[in-house]
């Protein structure tokens, strides 16, 4: 059998955003395969108003202001294959293939950046900025699941690939400085995944090995006249080879399901930078991580404790010596020191009859953030600077409610979330509450409506602190044939200001932004038939999230 799919999505918010996709997808007793292609072009219209006040080192206040509209419009093109042969029963063989290109432009234009030493204005000029990124990714993955006896085996290959070149461009029109900066980054990835699952005794033990190779290679290149900054050109490549092994155990015993596993990683990474091999200290190329759950499953009630220690290493395009210009008086700046970052998690998670609730605590080390601080050698310029939060915890408490009553279903979720955090003295724990509600009706005849609204308070993200926030959306559906047709609007008449302020190192800063988050939209989809795959393998590299 063969199905076929395709959509045309349209969204008009200040700039009209378009999505076209298509699927095809074939099945028989011994294959499947399926293609999907699309193609987006997003358009969106935002205001910025930021404001960065801190004493130098003689007392003085000194204040940045700027304001800006920025635009940002992109073309996307999206495409994927894959193939799955079962040759025998319980074999399967195939790929999955995937690719990205991506080109984005993002135009700031400000009417003034204002920048005052004890009240008395130094600059005040109309500046305009531009980026330009063209990125590509590719990511393929080939494997084998099969049986070997009475040992499930599974092994896959993933392979990445991409490329980036990124360009800007800084002119301020009251005086002549200009920037301009050019930008390379090139990066890959191959995972080797061989996992067993063997049936002893009533249990099911599991285990297997990972060999993972990557690097990254960012290359940066700066010019500026009429201004002077401390922007250097600079080429760094980071490599890493991963070696990780694991074995776990399930098991049914008194009414309950148990798992246990461990996991262990072994890094050998290396920093490179303009040629010479930069020494980076880490705490310890070994890393073990044990997880544990409990599950039970009775007629009206079903739960889950589970405890994990996982490991997050920081994102390539983070571990850098690069600064980059945002306007003359503030930077940002990466960091090739980053630290991985390292969650013990506890988490409970159950439903009884129409309710659901969750509980889980998080301490997490060595999370990669954006911090303020001073530049070190300039008193009037600001630094967004990336670091490692040493420790903090989270804790988290959700209720659901949904139910069903003929062609009415409702949905009621409240969520408490609050971070423990302390950082040079200061506190950052200000909780958020979170209220959301979903309700579909089936009209008949095809009709049927959908509303959903949600509130979250004010709170503390990491540093920052988050004004509260509004949203809805309604949704209009109408089947006819093989055609279904969405009409939705979502957030108009709200405010769409986001406030987000931060202290810290005798640094105040407040960033407000006008969100292009109201619009109208409607999206066609046309369908024949639905084709669904035997078998989809899941083995992934958590490797690639970092790039």
């Amino acid at each position: 059998m063969t199905s076929f799919s395709a959509s045309q999505y349209a969204l008009l918010q200040n700039r009209l955003s378009t999505y076209t996709g298509v699927n095809v997808a074939h099945s028989n007793a011994r294959a499947y395969w399926n293609f999907n292609a699309g193609y987006s072009r997003a358009a969106t219209v935002s205001g910025n108003s930021d404001y960065y006040g801190m004493l130098n080192g003689s007392g003085d206040l000194l204040e940045t202001f700027s304001s800006s509209d920025m635009t940002n419009r992109s073309d996307i093109f999206m495409g994927g294959l894959g193939l799955n042969i079962s040759p025998a029963k319980e074999t399967n063989i195939g790929f999955v293939s995937n690719l990205k290109v991506v080109a984005v432009t993002i135009d700031y234009a400000s009417e003034g950046l204002i920048h005052k030493e004890s009240g008395i204005v130094r600059l005040n000029t109309p500046y305009t900025s531009q980026i330009d990124s063209r990125p590509y990714k590719s990511t393929s993955s080939l494997y084998y699941n099969g049986k070997i006896g009475a040992t499930s085996v599974n092994v896959t290959d993933e392979i990445l690939l991409g490329s980036a070149t990124k360009s800007s461009v800084y002119d301020e029109v009251g005086t002549s400085a200009h920037a301009q900066t050019k930008g390379a980054d090139r990066y890959g990835m191959n995972s080797l995944m061989l996992s067993f699952q063997t049936p002893v005794k009533g249990v099911k033990l599991g285990y297997g090995a990972e060999l993972a190779l990557s690097f990254n290679k960012n290359e940066l290149q700066q010019t500026e006249q009429g201004i002077v900054t401390d922007v250097v050109s600079s080429t760094v490549k980071n490599g890493q080879t991963l070696l990780g092994t694991f074995v776990d155990v399930r098991a049914q015993w008194l009414g309950l399901s148990w798992y246990a596993g461990l996991r262990y990683e072994y890094e050998a990474s290396s920093y490179t930078q303009n040629g010479t091999r930069v020494t980076r200290q880490k705490p310890s190329p070994h890393f073990l991580s044990p997880s544990f759950s409990l599950s039970y499953s009775g007629e009206d009630l079903q739960a889950t404790l589970s405890y994990r220690k996982s490991l997050h290493r920081p994102a390539y395009s983070s571990l850098n010596n690069f600064t980059l210009l945002e306007n003359q008086y503030v930077y940002q700046q990466g960091s090739p020191f980053l630290l991985n970052e390292t969650n013990d998690a506890l988490q409970l998670l159950g439903t009884y009859k129409t309710l659901s609730f969750s509980a889980s605590y998080n301490y997490i080390r060595n999370t990669a953030t954006t911090a303020l601080a001073r530049h070190e050698t300039k008193a009037d310029v600001l630094l967004k600077r990336r670091i490692n939060i040493p420790s903090y915890s989270t804790l988290s408490l959700g209720l659901n409610w949904s139910d069903s009553f003929g062609p009415y279903s409702p949905s009621i979720e409240v969520e408490f979330q609050k971070q423990l955090l302390k950082y040079s003295g200061l506190t950052f724990d200000r909780p958020m509450l979170e209220l959301s509600t979903s309700h579909y009706v089936e009209l008949g005849k095809g009709w049927s409506v959908n509303a959903d609204a949600s509130y979250s308070s004010r709170s503390h993200s990491l540093f920052s602190e988050y004004s509260a926030k509004w949203s809805y959306s309604l949704m209009l559906s109408k089947e006819i044939g093989n055609f279904t047709f969405d009409l939705s609007l979502q957030n108009l008449f709200l405010d769409n200001k986001q406030y987000r302020t931060r202290r810290m190192a005798g640094i105040f800063a407040q960033e407000i932004e006008a969100q292009d988050f109201s619009g109208v939209g409607l999206n066609v989809s046309y369908r024949i038939h639905s084709v669904k795959a035997a078998y989809r393998n899941k083995k992934a590299s958590s490797e690639g999230q970092r790039f």
